[in-house]
């Protein structure tokens, strides 16, 4: 039981992991198909974003850039005024080459209100920069969204839409399915008993023969003229005497054969055809 259990959660799950994989397929379809009908929608809002992201990161450069430099701008203040202050001819620092040396303090007075302007320029520049490409990334992220709101009534929904689609699909199609597969039976069906009616009225009963399975000791069925065998008792037999059911000429031509004209091996193979198919449709 255990082991059924088993088999059966695990044919559960792949049943269930297939619909759930089918369908997201299918989502994934029809957005696929919705970006190549709605391809200029798609495309601009690709190209903005792209812009807009650039825009993001020169601006985020920017500020990190002003930092810096606003750093040092008031490094470079309060070492001129260190510098103003005291009267050494000489002043040694790191601010010129990068490494700790002697300068001359004049010099070093000079070099630092070159340094400060440059700084003061560098940092109102990074400033109008970091203003323009916050506009630029404002300008472009509302573009987006007037993209979007143009993609809101195509995209909005679609999945959900798509999964009930789907799910009316499978039952009109298990229902149809259904419908025929019983159609199918019950033609199938009808045409085996009318058949085996007929082997009855011709006398089928003679051809079977009951003989032992050596392997299992049961009885099976053996037909002498066809040659099948089966397991299950033939109509034949369980009916032997067809005279006592009162069949007339008119009724087995209603079946669309006569008794003198039918060829028994034709109609086995034929009711045996039948029989295979009908069991394939049950399973």
């Amino acid at each position: 039981k255990e082991r059924l259990r088993n088999n059966a959660v695990v044919k559960i799950q792949k049943v269930l992991r297939g619909h759930f994989g089918r369908t997201d397929w299918a989502i994934a379809k029809r957005f696929a198909l919705l970006r190549e009908q709605a391809a200029p929608l798609y495309s601009r809002l690709d190209t903005l974003s792209e812009e807009a992201r650039t825009a993001t990161e020169q601006r985020d450069f920017c500020k990190s850039q002003l930092k810096r430099f606003k750093k040092e701008t008031r490094e470079i203040v309060i070492e001129l005024k260190e510098v103003s202050r005291v009267g050494h001819a000489t002043w040694d620092t790191a601010r010129i080459t990068g490494f700790p040396q002697r300068y001359n303090t004049k010099f070093v007075k000079q070099r630092l209100v070159e340094m400060l302007a440059s700084h003061r320029a560098r940092i109102a520049e990074l400033t109008d920069q970091s203003r323009l490409q916050a506009l630029i990334s404002r300008d472009k992220e509302r573009l987006m969204r007037e993209v979007r709101r143009e993609l809101a009534p195509l995209a909005d929904g679609l999945a959900e839409r798509t999964r009930k689609e789907r799910i009316l699909h499978l039952r009109t199609t298990v229902r149809l399915k259904q419908k025929n597969a019983i159609r199918i039976q019950a033609r199938i069906r009808t045409w085996c008993v009318e058949r085996a009616l007929l082997r009855l009225a011709s006398g089928g009963h003679s051809q079977w023969e009951i003989l032992l399975d050596q392997n299992t000791d049961n009885y099976y069925y053996w037909n002498s003229i066809t040659g099948y065998t089966r397991w299950d008792k033939p109509l034949e037999l369980e009916y032997p005497d067809i005279s006592a059911y009162g069949f007339s000429t008119t009724f087995l031509n209603r079946l669309g054969m006569s008794t003198h004209e039918d060829d028994p091996l034709e109609i086995e193979y034929a009711t045996n055809t039948a029989i295979s198919d009908t069991s394939l449709l049950n399973n």
